[in-house]
């Protein structure tokens, strides 16, 4: 069904009210979004494989509208994995194709961990989850974001101050080659600045590093670490400043089904929104033709 949001369809899954985009019919490929992006950065790749004879469609993650937050105020990995399963199976798809960037990148390890028979192939925007660490000191200062977004009141004191400026300095450091316009912000600045979406958006980081210190959190670890049992495609920017070659070098022993490493040239930390054209090419020629796709 329509939402009130232009352009938005609505389904119920794992009791969220994800709203979603969509384009194209024949194979289903779910395209999930991070911070601080929305679905609709997904346009323009969404078009390239509805061409090729897919059904492309990308949700508003759960906390984003036009999507409601989550029920159980449970902004986890493994809940979010379990909601992108559930989202699938409401759109009719026994099988489907997955694809994350930043935070979407998460849930999609977590989705495919959890039914990899569900899931036909992954596309993924860093290296295996168990080769990823913080120990290297420029990784640690570019994801300096995520120490901030630890401490909401102060997190959304600085990312709201001077009309969302803290999202634009994300991007000019997270893509430094890309040029940044007001408008490749301006539909985050506008969803986070709604009331309690920027809340539940920090949520997501507090709930990942309760996952990684805390005695509780070892389910969510063995879930994100455990072998990829999924063919995969992993995808980075080589000028993406929050990643390290040795993370890469181990990751294809993680994939016993098989794994390839693809650099998108000249794009960081958003592929998918710097060169689309490259990156839905990129897609393509892993997923393969639509009339060949799996059932």
């Amino acid at each position: 069904m329509q939402t009130e949001a232009p352009g938005y369809e609505l389904v119920r899954a794992n009791g969220v009210d994800l709203a979603f985009l969509s384009e194209g019919s024949g194979p289903l490929v779910v395209l999930l979004h991070g911070y601080p992006d929305t679905a609709r950065g997904w346009l323009p790749v969404m078009g390239h494989l509805a061409a090729a004879g897919y059904r492309a469609v990308a949700p508003s993650l759960p906390g984003y509208p036009p999507s409601g937050p989550s029920p159980r105020d449970d902004y986890s990995v493994a809940e979010g994995g379990r909601t992108m399963l559930a989202f699938a199976e409401a759109l009719e798809a026994d099988r489907f194709y997955l694809c994350g960037v930043d935070w979407g990148y998460f849930l999609a390890f977590a989705a495919a961990h959890l039914d990899p028979d569900s899931v036909a192939k992954l596309a993924a925007g860093h290296a295996h989850p168990a080769s990823v660490g913080f120990t290297d000191l420029r990784v640690t200062w570019a994801a300096r974001h995520a120490v901030l977004n630890q401490l909401p009141w102060l997190a959304k004191r600085v990312i709201a101050r001077n009309d969302f400026a803290y999202i634009d300095k994300l991007y000019r450091r997270w893509a430094p080659t890309w040029t940044i316009t007001p408008e490749a912000t301006a539909d985050a600045k506008a969803t986070l600045s709604q009331p309690g979406v920027l809340d539940d958006a920090l949520k997501y980081y507090r709930a990942l590093l309760r996952a990684e210190l805390l005695p509780s959190g070892r389910p969510t670890r063995r879930l994100l670490k455990q072998p990829t049992r999924v063919p995969t495609l992993l995808f980075r920017g080589p000028e993406d400043r929050m990643t390290v070659d040795k993370w890469w070098a181990e990751s294809p022993a993680l994939f016993p089904e098989g794994c390839r490493v693809v650099d998108v040239p000249g794009t960081g930390h958003f592929p998918h929104r710097e060169d689309p054209r490259a990156f839905a090419a990129m897609l393509l020629d892993f997923f393969g033709p639509a009339a060949e796709a799996p059932s």
